[in-house]
């Protein structure tokens, strides 16, 4: 999230991913949750461009904008 971050105040894009490998992929809920969790933390700095959703089937991501 420092990362994250540092790219949002330098007025730059933040795509985040989630991988699911194995047993995992039966659990997107978990994934929804822990990518909304750093959405939250962000929100002071950035604006949600893409919600998150399942890229390619062991992918989830989204996509954070600086405000």
């Amino acid at each position: 999230m420092k990362q994250a971050r540092t790219f949002l105040e330098n007025h730059d894009k933040v795509k985040i991913n989630v991988l699911f490998r194995g047993r995992e992929n039966a659990h997107h809920d978990k994934g929804r949750e822990i990518l909304m969790g750093v959405i939250a933390a962000l929100e002071d700095i950035a604006k949600v461009e893409a919600i998150p959703r399942m890229d390619s089937g062991r992918s989830m991501s989204c996509v954070l904008t600086p405000k």
